[in-house]
């Protein structure tokens, strides 16, 4: 028979089945909760990288009659580095953040942001989790002002209208008036 460890809402850490292998990281400090909902996962993400924090955000999800679906996001001096999320088996990449972006956007699914923890040994533990992600605006010149154009959009008068020559004849009242 399986026994249930506390809830991960009452502050436990996981609320699966005991000797259902999951993946947790190590316990840290819960800065901030929320209810999952559109762009709470990019608001949270948002505040680690303007505060230039390590730690990680934990999302989890518990559909009925289902196993539990968790997610780690692991986030390294203010950029996101690694993801890792389980459902039926371990996704590790851009497949576990494409998995966790998902969970967020469900209004049952509960995120917690977490910091104090040895971010460094999580990524030794987990190396093929690491995502490559390169910012956009390292690739391009930071000197972008440089490529743009000093071109005027201003409307130029010509000096002369051409000629317009008539091809039906005016009615001749027209004619005598002129």
């Amino acid at each position: 028979m399986l026994v249930s460890p506390p809830s991960f809402k009452k502050g436990g850490i996981t609320n699966h089945p005991v000797g259902v292998p999951m993946v947790e990281l190590p316990r840290g400090n819960i800065i901030e909760e929320r209810r999952g909902g559109a762009g709470i996962l990019s608001t949270l993400v948002n505040e680690m990288i303007k505060l230039n924090s390590s730690g990680y955000i934990r999302t989890e999800r518990t559909p009925p009659e289902r196993m539990p679906r968790v997610g780690q996001l692991i986030v390294t001096r203010g950029e996101v580095s690694a993801a890792i999320h389980e459902d039926k088996a371990i996704l590790e990449g851009v497949e576990a953040l494409v998995e966790i972006e998902a969970d967020c956007l469900e209004l049952d699914c509960v995120i917690q942001l977490i910091e104090d923890v040895d971010v460094q040994r999580i990524l030794d533990l987990h190396h093929t989790a690491i995502l490559s992600v390169e910012a956009p605006e390292e690739s391009k010149s930071s000197q972008w002002w440089q490529d743009v154009s000093n071109r005027k959009n201003a409307w130029t008068k010509s000096s002369k209208l051409p000629t317009i020559e008539a091809t039906i004849e005016a009615p001749e009242f027209v004619k005598a008036k002129a």
